[in-house]
């Protein structure tokens, strides 16, 4: 009898969700949703993701930004230990403007055809190859998708991302802010062609809030449902054995 092929992990580096949660880790070329609302720590446990990786795993990350400039961006994630600004400057950690990039394809407009946007998807796989990128995040896919003019174009398009990434064997986490009213975890659905999903929120505890990150899906592994307490402070993310 054939023997059930190993999955191959990608460790956050955040042993809870790593060992405990995730029974080993992200799986490895798996996009992941991560969804919630603002101030819940979503690009931490992004930014977090790849300086870990490049650090504890040697392996390149690239973080393309739609919501900030890269300025913005290296100050905030500075406040934060597992930031290196030597691994930005030796490349194992790249850090991209899109805009710039639109900028730089004429397409300074305020929407995109899907025209254009397979145009970035292009630029996107050859900074992959080029750099040997095995880590990705793009913060955030609702930026992206409000940008598209047809709006029922954005499963196609984290549809060919998502292609790129299986392709270039790479692990991706994408930010999303969590739709409003009826439980979804994007405002496009995009969710349900994602391989997981990370659900950070606040929950009310007497007079306090904390933050939480439940798993609510992820292909190819067995994982915990729980909500888990996350804690962020000058170390970055930690996740407790608190759960709700």
């Amino acid at each position: 009898m054939d023997s059930i092929p190993k999955i191959e992990r990608c460790k956050t580096g955040i042993d809870m969700l790593d060992d405990r949660i995730l029974n080993g880790g992200l799986p490895r070329g798996s996009v992941t949703l991560v969804s919630g609302s603002s101030g819940v720590g979503k690009t931490t446990i992004c930014s977090q993701f790849l300086f870990n990786g490049a650090k504890k795993y040697n392996e390149n990350g690239l973080l393309f930004t739609l919501t900030e400039s890269v300025s913005q961006l290296k100050k905030y994630m500075g406040q934060f230990k597992f930031y290196d600004e030597k691994l930005v400057e030796k490349g194992k950690v790249q850090i991209l403007d899109m805009r710039a990039i639109y900028r730089q394809l004429g397409m300074d407009r305020d929407q995109d055809t899907l025209q254009d946007m397979n145009a970035i998807l292009r630029i996107v796989d050859s900074i992959i190859g080029e750099y040997n990128i095995r880590r990705v995040v793009v913060d955030s896919v609702s930026a992206m998708a409000f940008r598209l003019v047809d709006k029922n174009k954005i499963r196609d398009l984290i549809f060919r991302f998502g292609g790129i990434i299986v392709d270039r064997d790479c692990t991706c986490l994408l930010t999303s802010e969590e739709a409003s009213g009826i439980r979804r975890y994007s405002e496009f659905n995009v969710e349900f062609i994602c391989d997981g999903i990370f659900f950070l929120r606040e929950r009310e505890l007497g007079s306090t809030l904390i933050r939480t990150l439940q798993v609510i899906k992820m292909r190819g592994t067995n994982h915990l449902r729980n909500e888990h307490e996350l804690i962020m402070d000058s170390s970055g993310i930690t996740l407790t054995e608190k759960t709700f």
